[in-house]
């Protein structure tokens, strides 16, 4: 069977965190339904075969202290679950010749970004990624996916966790990417700081970043010049949470200046920018970045203390849409939001569905969930974020 040594893998770890932690909610996500399938086919015949092991999961199909089951997922089918650890498997390597196929299913898709972003966000402890191959082995000259880029820059991160941040100096482009960064560049070395431009970090570029006056080789604030008037970029702009988070994650404090700003007051400009860099010397590597308006606020997801037992209501189920009131989508969409956060239109109408317990998602059922999504909207009960929708505070 396809990836049938990772699998195989795979399962052993579901069945050591079984013995070593039954206390804690787990969840599998393959990034391909082929590989999803192959771990589910080895868990059951391991179970079929082994009645040692079959015994573990009786009475074990939820974890903790909450009625969380186990689930194996693919990229696809992921959004909206979270659980206490996660198993990442990457599902893809070298074929029986020796090739590394560039194919990467939903990655390579488009918005395939976006899936990788959600299935990295599943965890609230821990996230472990398996894999068969290393970053260096995935060639991905000539692709041009950013979610195949990304999830090598992923890879590469899971490797050598903030090593990776010491590659920074090795990947400089060198010259500005446009004459706003040039501006923005030539102001902040009159007021003696060090900018170097296109920054190189993994499969990302960071249009300015400013040197550690105490540490060389490592920078301490990253700048990003963004303007449709003045930019003229030659390097793919991903505004998604996975780019974010994955800069976070390697050590970076990142500030985002716009162009309209600058023209309007461009010392205001710089003075936030001196003000962030005060602060990131400050911060440890890593420390939490402290977004206040800095961040765009639609990215997610942001994460809501789950409810306990008591609170939990029961599954709903219905044989039509024409059945359910309008405030029990309500109460359904809320819920979907609470647990995994802003959500665009399509992907909360898709869970909200499969809450009600509507198997698939036909027009007549999203007509009438955008319906009362609208009406939530109106009400003030729901809010736009950007392009995403999130429970009004």
């Amino acid at each position: 069977r396809k990836n049938l040594p990772e699998a195989e893998r795979v399962v052993q770890m579901i069945v050591d965190h079984i013995r070593k932690h039954p206390d804690k909610s787990l969840g599998v996500i393959a990034l391909n339904s082929t590989h999803q399938r192959a771990i589910e086919d080895t868990l059951y015949d391991l179970r079929r075969d082994r009645p040692d092991i079959d015994a573990l999961f009786h009475g074990s199909s939820s974890f903790g202290t909450t009625d969380e089951h186990l689930f194996i997922k693919n990229l696809e089918n992921v959004q909206g679950d979270e659980r206490d650890f996660i198993f990442l498997s990457l599902g893809y390597g070298f074929n029986n010749v020796g090739k590394f196929n560039k194919n990467f299913g939903p990655i390579n898709k488009q918005h395939g970004e976006r899936r990788l972003n959600v299935a990295i966000t599943r965890a609230r402890e821990s996230l472990t990624f398996v894999a068969s191959v290393r970053s260096a082995d995935m060639d991905l000259s000539g692709t041009k996916s950013e979610g195949a880029h990304l999830l090598k820059s992923y890879l590469s991160y899971a490797e050598k966790g903030v090593d990776t941040l010491d590659l920074a100096m090795q990947e400089i482009a060198g010259e500005a990417d446009s004459p706003f960064e040039e501006e923005v560049a030539a102001a902040l070395i009159r007021f003696g700081l060090q900018p170097v431009s296109q920054v190189g970090c993994g499969g990302f570029r960071i249009d300015l970043a400013l040197k550690h006056p105490d540490r060389p080789g490592q920078f301490c604030l990253a700048i990003e010049c963004d303007g449709a008037t003045y930019h003229s970029s030659h390097t793919a702009r991903d505004r998604d949470r996975i780019r974010q988070t994955i800069l976070e994650n390697l050590g970076w404090t990142i500030i985002r200046v716009w162009s309209t700003d600058w023209v309007r007051n461009p010392d205001r400009q710089i003075e936030r920018i001196l003000e962030s860099y005060e602060k990131s010397l400050l911060s440890p590597i890593n420390a939490e970045l402290d977004t206040q308006d800095d961040v765009e606020e639609d990215l997610e997801p942001t994460f809501i203390q789950k409810e306990d037992d008591q609170q939990r209501r029961e599954k709903l189920s219905f044989d039509s849409i024409d059945e359910v009131p309008d405030d029990t989508i309500h109460l359904a969409a809320t819920y979907v939001l609470t647990q995994a956060g802003a959500m665009t239109v399509d992907d909360l109408v898709r869970q909200t569905s499969r809450e009600l317990g509507f198997r698939r998602t036909g027009q007549k059922i999203r007509s009438r969930i955008e319906s009362c999504l609208n009406a939530d909207l109106e009400n003030g009960s729901l809010k736009r974020t950007g392009h995403k929708i999130a429970v009004s505070n």
